[in-house]
């Protein structure tokens, strides 16, 4: 995980010395995104029950979108089952 990391952000504050600190939330979202080949789910799929594509996917969502998980114990069955 730490190599990920710092390899990561080697990249992009190379690229942004000077607003680093604007591309933190860019950052944060990539790493949660990625499938870990220990778990095969990506670290926001095991939290939240989906992977979300890009950023615009973790806006409020509207009323008429059906989530995965519709109460709490199929999502509390789903996080079980992955881990």
């Amino acid at each position: 995980m730490n190599r990920a990391l710092s390899s990561l952000l080697r990249v992009v504050i190379k690229k942004n010395i000077k607003t680093w600190e604007e591309c933190l939330p860019h950052v944060v979202f990539a790493y949660n995104r990625v499938v870990h080949s220990t778990t095969q789910h990506s670290p926001f799929e095991i939290v939240h029950g989906f992977n979300p594509l890009t950023p615009l996917d973790l806006l409020s969502l509207p009323n008429t979108y059906v989530l995965k998980h519709k109460d709490d114990r199929a999502k509390v069955e789903y996080v079980r089952k992955i881990h």
